[in-house]
């Protein structure tokens, strides 16, 4: 699709959709584990797509009444594993369906990372590219979390309790 062919609109309707389908994705990762760690980071992953889902929103009101969009800067990503841990007395030992879900949920992320690439790159306009360079910045972020979480639970898992390959 070339830059002129898409509307700013359909773009930002585009990643509305995207970020409410990550929040229900993430709530339901958290709501099917048993670990305690891996849940908090699901509730803070999908939390935050909530959040992002509302600022796009409200950046689609202001394309569809003619208003420009200050799209401010990003911050450089950062991991919310620290303060998810502080949360956490001691999640115990996960299990293997643990690892797996976080595993997936991080090629999630990478996918939600390729539709934002590919959003900035068709961009038609400035704002509109920087719009969304912020929500691919972000996704960072929440795969770095996501990335720490699955690196500190790995380290506690015995390999005993790892399935055999046949």
């Amino acid at each position: 699709m070339s830059k002129s062919a898409r509307l700013p609109q359909e773009a930002i309707n585009q990643s509305t959709m995207l970020e409410r389908e990550a929040r229900d994705y993430f709530e339901q990762a958290a709501q099917q584990t048993e670990n305690e760690l891996a849940r908090l980071t699901f509730e803070a992953v999908a939390e935050r797509h909530a959040e992002r889902a509302d600022q796009v929103e409200a950046a689609y009101r202001a394309v569809a009444r003619g208003e420009a969009i200050d799209v401010g800067q990003s911050a450089a990503p950062r991991s919310m594993f620290d303060a998810i841990m502080r949360s956490v007395e001691d999640s115990g030992a996960p299990t293997p369906p643990v690892i797996a879900n976080l595993r997936e949920a991080l090629v999630y992320s990478a996918k939600l990372r390729d539709v934002y690439r590919y959003l900035t790159s068709t961009a038609a306009q400035d704002w509109e590219q920087r719009f969304f360079e912020l929500l691919d910045a972000d996704e960072v972020s929440l795969r770095m979390t996501l990335s720490d979480t699955l690196n500190y639970l790995s380290s506690n898992i015995e390999l005993s309790d790892l399935p055999k390959e046949s």
